[in-house]
């Protein structure tokens, strides 16, 4: 069996026509010409992209390949000039392999599971390595079909392409032979006797296919249609052929029977001609299998009804199968045919178009002309005796090519096919059908034989598209669209269908109803493709007040675009002539206090007489950036806006005309109140809460009821009696009614501290008929504290949030949001530092309850608090950041220790130290009193802890060393301690003072460390202090008043157990003894601000 492929020429079997040759059959052929000229490399790298080769290519000044463009058949080059060339084969030159490609290579090698398979070919070939394997097996990439002999067979010879399975009967050879699309497979009758056996009466193989059904056709041939009933192969009727009598002799050929029927292929070879005395032995007996795919044919005058597509039935020839001409010895008359796939260039302008065909042989090599034409459809049917219509004669080449022996070896031969790929890319057409003939056809000279993959070279440019995205000024076209100068910037985007162009773009101007001219215009040559066009009008060709419109068109330099649309402007350079007007019912500019710092007001901004103004921008600094549009052309425009400070404010605002022309600025100055205190306020640090209902310190009267599981608790300054424990599943306090205005400016804050971060957990809001106006709460999914606005008293409304600070359980932390109703924002501060802001305007108030450890959400309560909150406050106004901060870190002393001959503690909070082992009262550092330890077992602590120490705390003390020599040995005067290990230390490191913080209650925990780059002396009192800022995490130590040294990202663990004074806990022991002198203790929860250490070190 011969030649079997998809979408692919077959190699084709010795065949019904003889070969007529001129040179010898051994002779080799000389260096196709043709294959030199398309071989030869361009000295620039091949790129992946179109950009980058065209790149390449324009600065190498060579052409560069566009890998990323090829196909098996077609190589695509981008050229220096912006232009591309296609070349497109006929038949595949490279394999798919992955992601990469590789040469067709139908060499034979055998494979590890024994078989016979091809290097690489467009389509899967596997041939039996022997035994009962199929013969041969082809897939395609749905279908696969396999051709069986009927007993096992026995291992192949290899020899390039082809593999030769000896004597599967007596004396008859069957071979196999890969090419770059398919397989040929003959049965090869070696002697007269071998064609007695009855066996060549009818020769049988198994045919199997999955995916494609295989028909007997009505000339006696076959047809195989996929599952889509696409044609994917076909095969003529068979023929058989003998050995000629001499190398120019024709063979003698006969048919061959065929039938299929029930999955078996039956050939009956003529049995008259294999006894025929005249019958010259070998014999090859060879149906022939063909693809479906866009490719070439030759038709032969002396066979006038036979089809030769691809190839089939013709003889393999080192001189090509590709015929034209008259043929003496065998007295017929030959032409060719090629349909060229042109879909690659559909729509492309053609810039030329060439046929290249490489002759390799010709009658002498004396020149004839051989023609090319257009001509009509071809397919399998096409013969002598049904060709295509030759449409028109598109060039001749007079040439003698591929005679070694008479001095003229292999070569290209060009046509100019530029009008007929025109024709074909204009009109959409795909592909492109070629003939050729020669130009005497009763002149044997003009026999030719060609290559049967020719290369159809096209260069081509697409037309750039029309510029768009048009602006003038950075605004969109339109007729209400104006400018303030009379030199705008253009801008426009340019782009070319082909990749890596580089365009000149030119901008073009009139006035509306005139059309566009050559001088007014302006022009920015090489902007990248998908780049901008900016380019301003000179100065001078545009007139105040007057209006005009623009329009672009780009140039590759080989083709221009279309026109892009036009863009309508006007100049209008004159500025609003006087500055706006400001005026306020809530803020009078009266020289009185009005409203307070903090409180939004209703600002009307006004025209002046300016009739276009169209918007303003306002603000509390000069110049105003804040934008809001005027009602109409003209008209005014109400603002929110609420004053930063109490007593003078100034409110900057400028006017903005149609074409964005600014007036001065006005400066409207008043004075606002002073910030009044909260109007609701519950749970403060006193202590004394007791029973059921929570009392409103604020004065306001709005007391709050507590309900489920909640009850009175120690707060954060470790009080009895100063928090509320919620049970985070029905506890809850609520006042009889709202508090504040939820769509004015408020503000809200609390100390919390979180056991449970599992769900969500409300900490306040104020409840509206369905849900929650303002929710204060953890947001469980996002795993931050969060200030969350329902945009609408609606089942499951939207929810604006601002924050992003993830909690830390079992820690107490500062929470304050606020609404700034003038900005229209929300602000979360947590621990005094701004975790979140996001933009919203709260349209609806919220006129039920405040809540304090839960929210109300679609009519129901949810979101319980599980853990304890405090110190809850409500104001009617925005809280600034400085506020913020202020109530967050704002200390409280939480023990004294003045050691005046005694360890009570003047802070209020009744935590005495008592003294132990060597401590005895001494002199202090001013005289009144102290406590000196000797080193080794001296202390003095209190009963329990004093200090969260993973909250914001301040600490300090008068102390004076005995000595500095400790051996590089920590010694503390101050610390708070855990079972393992202080959670911070007030120390001399063994050469510095310092101040240590430490993350965990463990033996050797990770520390934060700061030291003073100061000397230390004996026997001299220096005031020390430290300082953690939770908010910050940030640590300082101060020495005699001065900040001496800091460091950021530090997070003690909270020291459960007692404050010591002349000793810390080190490694689950007691250690750093201080040798010396203590005096004025001071603990703080809160932070201490510079002044304030000042002021404590002059007490």
């Amino acid at each position: 069996m011969a030649s079997v492929a998809l979408a692919a020429p077959l190699s084709a079997p010795p065949a019904a026509v003889a070969e007529v040759v001129r040179q010898p059959e051994n002779a080799s052929p000389s260096p196709s010409a043709d294959t030199a000229r398309h071989d030869q490399r361009p000295s620039v790298a091949p790129r992946s992209d179109e950009a980058d080769a065209s790149a390449a290519a324009r600065s190498s000044r060579h052409r560069v390949e566009v890998t990323g463009s090829r196909t098996g058949t077609a190589t695509v080059y981008a050229n220096p000039d912006g232009s591309f060339t296609m070349e497109q084969r006929s038949r595949p030159v490279r394999v798919r392999r992955g992601d990469d490609w590789v040469p067709v290579d139908p060499s034979l090698r055998r494979a590890s599971d024994g078989s016979v398979t091809p290097g690489a070919t467009t389509t899967g070939l596997r041939f039996s390595g022997g035994g009962t394997a199929p013969l041969a097996t082809m897939s395609g990439r749905t279908w696969s079909m396999s051709l069986a002999w009927p007993t096992a067979l026995p291992t192949p010879s290899l020899s390039g392409e082809t593999a030769t399975y000896r004597d599967v009967l007596p004396g008859v050879d069957l071979l196999v032979t890969a090419s770059n699309d398919g397989f040929s497979e003959r049965l090869v009758v070696n002697s007269r006797s071998a064609a007695a056996d009855p066996a060549l009466r009818e020769v049988a193989f198994s045919l199997r296919s999955t995916g494609v059904s295989v028909l007997a056709g009505g000339d006696g041939g076959l047809v195989g249609r996929d599952e889509g009933g696409e044609t994917v192969f076909t095969a003529p009727p068979p023929l058989m052929w003998d050995t000629a009598v001499s190398p120019g002799a024709p063979p003698r050929q006969a048919r061959v029977g065929l039938t299929l029927r029930d999955g078996t292929l039956t050939l009956r070879p003529d049995l008259s001609f294999l006894r025929d005395p005249a019958t010259r032995f070998p014999v090859t007996i060879d149906p022939s299998f063909s693809g479906k795919r866009l490719d070439w044919t030759t038709v032969l005058a002396g066979s006038p009804g036979v089809s030769f597509w691809n190839g089939q039935n013709l003889a393999d020839s080192a001189n090509g199968k590709v015929m034209v001409g008259y043929e003496t010895e065998q007295y017929t008359l030959a032409r060719s045919f090629f349909r060229m796939d042109t879909s690659g260039v559909r729509g492309k302008h053609i810039l030329n178009a060439k046929f290249q065909i490489t002759e390799k042989w010709s009658w002498s090599c004396q020149a004839r002309p051989v023609q090319l034409w257009h001509v009509g459809v071809i397919n399998l049917g096409t013969t002598w005796n049904s060709q295509p219509q030759w449409i028109r004669q598109l060039g001749e080449a007079d040439v003698a090519k591929g005679n070694e022996n008479y001095g003229c070896g292999d070569g290209s031969v060009e046509f100019d096919v530029t009008s007929a790929v025109r024709d074909a890319s204009g009109s959409g057409r795909s592909d492109l059908t070629l003939g050729l003939r020669a130009a005497n056809e009763s002149d044997a000279y003009g026999w030719k034989r060609f290559d049967d993959n020719p290369v159809l070279a096209i260069t081509y440019n697409t037309v750039p598209d029309a510029p768009s995205g048009l602006t003038v000024e950075g605004k969109p076209c339109g007729s209400g669209t104006y400018v303030s100068t009379t030199t705008p910037t253009l801008r426009a985007k340019a782009t070319d269908p082909d990749a890596g162009q580089m365009l000149d773009v030119s901008a073009y101007w009139a006035a509306p109803g005139s059309a566009t001219n050559g001088t007014d215009k302006v022009t920015q040559t090489n902007v990248a493709n998908g780049g901008q066009l900016v380019a301003s009008v000179p100065a001078g060709r545009l007139s105040d007040g007057q209006s005009y419109y623009w329009q672009a068109q780009s140039t590759d330099r080989t083709d221009t675009s279309p026109w892009s649309g036009q863009c309508a402007f006007t100049v209008d350079a004159t500025r609003p002539g006087s500055p706006p007007t400001v005026t306020s019912a809530d803020y009078p500019a009266d020289g009185g206090f009005h409203g307070g710092k903090g409180k939004t007001g209703i600002f009307t901004l006004g025209a002046a007489g300016v009739s276009d103004v169209t918007s303003y921008l306002y603000g509390w600094a000069d110049p105003p950036t804040t934008a809001v549009d005027a009602g109409t052309l003209g008209g005014t425009a109400a603002v929110s806006a609420t004053p930063p400070g109490e007593g003078i404010n100034t409110l900057y605002v400028r006017s903005r005309d149609r074409a964005g022309n600014l007036s001065d600025v006005s400066t409207y100055v008043f004075y606002a109140g002073s910030a009044n205190g909260p109007v609701g306020s519950w749970i403060p640090d006193d202590g004394g809460g007791s029973g059921t209902t929570l009392t409103d310190t604020s004065g306001n009267g709005r007391t709050a009821a507590l309900s489920g599981g909640a009850q009175w608790s120690a707060g954060r300054l470790r009080t009895a009696g100063t928090a509320i424990s919620f049970d985070g599943t029905t506890g809850y306090a609520a006042t009889d009614g709202p508090v504040v205005r939820t769509d004015q400016s408020f503000a809200v804050s609390a100390w919390v501290r979180l056991t449970s971060a599992a769900k969500w957990a409300t900490v306040l809001c104020q409840e509206g008929g369905t849900n929650s106006g303002l929710l204060l709460q953890y947001d469980q999914p996002g795993n931050r504290w969060s200030l969350t606005a329902q945009t609408a008293d609606a089942a499951d409304p939207p929810a604006v949030r601002a924050g992003s600070t993830a909690p830390r359980t079992g820690v107490w932390t500062h929470l304050l949001g606020t609404y700034d109703a003038g900005a229209g924002e929300l602000r979360l501060y947590v621990d005094g530092v701004l975790s979140g802001t996001a933009p919203v305007r709260i349209g609806w108030n919220a006129g039920g309850r405040l809540l304090i450890g839960a929210e109300k959400f679609d009519g129901k309560l949810i979101s319980y608090f599980p853990g304890d909150i405090a110190d809850v406050r409500v104001w009617d106004r925005m809280i600034d950041a400085s506020e913020a901060r202020a109530l967050a870190t704002a200390p409280t002393l939480v023990g004294a220790w003045n050691l005046d001959g005694a360890g009570e503690d003047a802070s209020g909070y009744g935590r005495p130290v008592t003294t132990s082992g060597g401590a005895t009262w001494t002199g202090g550092h001013n005289g009144s009193g102290g406590v000196t330890f000797n080193g080794t077992d001296g202390y003095a602590e209190t009963s329990g802890p004093v200090l969260h120490t993973d909250e914001s705390f301040t600490v300090a003390a008068w102390v004076r060393l005995t000595t500095t020599s400790t051996s590089g040995r920590w010694v503390t005067a101050v610390s708070q301690n855990g079972a393992a290990f202080s959670a911070f230390v007030l120390s001399y490191n063994g050469s510095q003072w310092a101040f240590a913080l430490h993350a965990s209650d463990v033996d050797d925990p990770a520390k934060w460390r700061v030291a003073a780059d100061q000397p230390v002396q004996a026997g001299v009192w220096t005031h020390l202090a430290g300082v953690y800022d939770a908010g910050t995490r940030e640590m300082r130590l101060y020495v005699n008043g001065r900040l001496a040294a800091s460091t950021t990202g530090a997070a003690p663990f909270d020291a459960a157990r007692t404050l010591d004074l002349g000793r810390a806990r080190v490694s689950s022991a007691w250690g750093d003894r201080w040798p010396g002198d203590v005096d004025d203790v001071r603990a703080y929860q809160g932070v201490l601000s510079d002044q304030q250490i000042v002021t404590l070190f002059n007490e």
